[in-house]
């Protein structure tokens, strides 16, 4: 029983979460489980899902999205190294979005070289890129708290 609330309660989390943020719900199809995982859901219980693209090979939105970061995002150019992709891409309302890690020599945001103080300290920092349908870099985000098209805190 408290597994049946819990659950319920985490998928209402997911949908609100899925509304506020604009993903699109997976169609209504029964998703492949394992023994295991089918033997601890009840008869009706209903999974939803953001819509997740699997992809084995790069996708061009990725490779657009990763080259940003590499090329144009001011606090990776600054001083990042590492960059990571983080999960499966997720289709949203803008378009693509594309998780990645990346560590920095620095705290802070944004193209630091005009402090004039800096403490070297190493940062990891998630960034997410949303790439529309025409391959247009329209949102980049640091750590939920910096934007990097704008060079601005959110």
């Amino acid at each position: 029983m408290k597994k049946s609330k819990f659950l319920f309660s985490f998928l209402g989390l997911v949908l609100v979460l899925g509304l506020v943020s604009g993903c699109t719900m997976a169609p209504k199809e029964e998703p492949e489980l394992g023994a295991e995982e089918e033997s601890e859901l009840e008869e009706n219980e209903v999974i939803a899902e953001p819509v997740i693209i699997e992809t084995e090979d790069k996708s061009e939105e990725q490779e657009i999205a990763q080259n940003w970061v590499l090329n144009f995002s001011p606090t990776y150019v600054f001083s990042g190294k590492n960059l990571m992709i983080e999960g499966d891409p997720i289709r949203a309302s803008g378009g693509t979005e594309f998780s990645f890690s990346f560590v920095s020599d620095y705290p802070g945001y944004g193209d630091l070289s005009a402090e004039e103080e800096l403490v070297e300290q190493e940062v990891t920092h998630m960034i997410v890129v949303t790439v529309n349908e025409e391959g247009k870099v329209v949102r980049a985000v640091v750590d939920n708290i910096y934007d990097e098209i704008y060079n601005e805190m959110l």
